[in-house]
């Protein structure tokens, strides 16, 4: 059984510290144990990370082929990229000693005694660090004592907030099902990673060369698919991650929120962005649902990208769970980094607390004998039945909590799927929120779930937003809803007749 550290530091780096609570089970069961504590604000520890990352890092990063736009490549002497280095791996030294010595405080110490009392060195341990702190995000967590003393340990990122649960995907297809987009790739070896695709087992892989917008989005849209794949040139700016899919166009989260939605809902379950300075996307892909990505913090070399693909899909595709491929990946970049240090710190997971992690089998349905496949269709059916019958209460309940969330991306995707469940239920905290929700988005899918509810106890907020509302895309949506609601009350009404 796995066992699931969720760790909470809500504060900042610089400046206030940080409220740390501590929680731990078993993964899919409440926690067991809930510990609190603090670390105090290091500023000196933030001054280190950014000397490390923008200046040794990357002036050593830069002499290499590299995943990053734009497109720039330091020609060095052999004898200045080996001081270069030697800064960068002493840099690294003094990073990771006062990351350390930060975990040490007494204030912390509580919490480091509950892990080590609580688990066993045995134990699959899946560590998700919660924070709003993006000094935080690239610290070198898999470097923490307590990480590397647990062979089994592996630590993920998330970002504050709550969560709907999520059940886990239903395979559909006898494949695992990748989506592999290849975007603009001048001076870099993408190919490399096209091969590693091609030769997975029981894997279905469609490619998208430097494609436009419309076609990622249109084949989004199109089949159901089990992995997003992305190698090419990217880049954070701010907290928004922008993907270079050909030499004209970009891509960002926003872009695609309505077809990547639409694909987790239908199965998709894991995100690989083998690009550079992934964090600013990997946040986005987990807010929008994604339950897993894998992304760079920082820029990723070439070869160091290629190395890291080829590891974690052999242990994926084994069937090593996931958490224990990113590691064992992360461990075999450890040879690279006499020449390229920090390469083992570069791959970090970002998590989705709410739901599952898939392994490589969860991921497509093996082929059965035809008698093995009915019964099981059958029984599916009925589980299927039970669960709507049972769970959807409760389900309703959950989301309607998720309409007061702060996150826009929260409150969107309850208003969606209180529009699909079509219960009458829902009205009233549907239409409380079309008046009051600050998101054009948001009362826009408001508008569009009244519709599809059709309750005539709707019309009312409905016409305010009509006449009212400051958004014209949610004032069309909302004429667009009276008139579905019109419709299905007038068939009701024929048909009582």
């Amino acid at each position: 059984m796995t066992k699931l550290v969720v760790l909470q530091l809500d504060g900042d780096l610089r400046e206030t510290g940080f409220k740390v609570t501590l929680a731990l089970g078993e993964e899919g069961q409440r926690p067991d144990v809930e510990v609190m504590g603090t670390l105090p604000p290091n500023p000196e520890l933030a001054g280190c990370l950014q000397n490390h990352w923008q200046e040794k890092y990357a002036q050593l990063s830069l002499a290499y082929p590299h995943r990053i736009k734009p497109v720039k490549i330091d020609r060095l002497y052999p004898q200045e990229r080996w001081i270069r280095i030697q800064k960068c791996q002493e840099s690294a030294l003094s990073l990771r000693h006062s990351f350390h010595m930060w975990l040490e405080s007494e204030t912390f110490i509580p919490i480091q005694i509950c892990l080590r009392e609580e688990l066993r060195l045995e134990d699959n341990i899946r560590i998700i660090v919660q924070t709003g702190d993006r000094n935080v995000k690239k610290l070198p967590w898999h470097s923490w004592d307590f990480v590397r003393r647990y062979p089994k340990a592996e630590v993920a990122l998330s970002s504050l907030g709550s969560y709907s649960p999520l059940p886990p995907a239903t395979p559909k297809s006898r494949h695992v099902q990748i989506l592999a987009i290849l975007g603009q790739s001048e001076g870099v070896d993408i190919d490399r990673d096209r091969q590693l695709l091609e030769s997975l087992p029981n894997a279905e892989v469609t490619f998208l060369v430097e494609p436009t917008r419309r076609e990622v989005n249109d084949k989004l849209l199109g089949r159901d698919w089990n992995i997003f794949f992305f190698a090419g040139y990217s880049a954070t700016e701010g907290n928004t991650g922008r993907l270079y899919i050909n030499s004209e166009d970009t891509l960002e989260v926003r872009d695609l929120w309505y077809s990547l939605r639409k694909a987790i809902d239908r199965g998709l379950s894991l995100a690989i962005l083998n690009s550079c300075d992934g964090l600013g996307m990997g946040q986005e892909l987990e807010e929008l649902g994604v339950p897993v990505s894998i992304v760079m913090s920082d820029i990723i070399p070439d070869r160091v990208a290629q190395e890291f693909l080829k590891y974690f899909l052999s242990a994926f595709s084994s069937n090593r769970p996931l958490y224990q491929s990113v590691r064992e990946a992360r461990e075999q970049l450890q040879a690279l980094e006499n020449e390229i240090p920090c390469a083992s710190w570069l791959p970090i997971i970002y998590q989705n607390p709410a739901a599952s992690t898939p392994n490589w089998s969860d991921l497509y349905r093996p082929e059965l004998p035809t008698w093995k496949t009915s019964l099981i269709g059958k029984l599916e059916s009925w589980i299927q039945k039970a669960k709507r019958l049972f769970s959807k209460k409760d389900e309703i309940d959950i989301w309607l909590k998720e309409l007061e969330d702060t996150n826009e991306n929260i409150r969107d995707r309850s208003a969606y799927k209180l529009g699909i469940l079509g219960e009458d239920k829902a009205v009233p905290y549907l239409c409380k929120s079309l008046t009051r929700d600050r998101s054009d988005r948001v009362r826009w899918q408001i508008a569009m779930a009244l519709g599809k509810i059709g309750s005539e106890t709707a019309i009312p907020a409905l016409c305010e937003a009509l006449s009212d509302d400051s958004s014209n895309a949610v004032r069309l949506k909302a004429a667009e809803a009276l008139g579905q609601i019109g419709q299905k009350n007038g068939q009701k009404n024929n048909h009582n007749k």
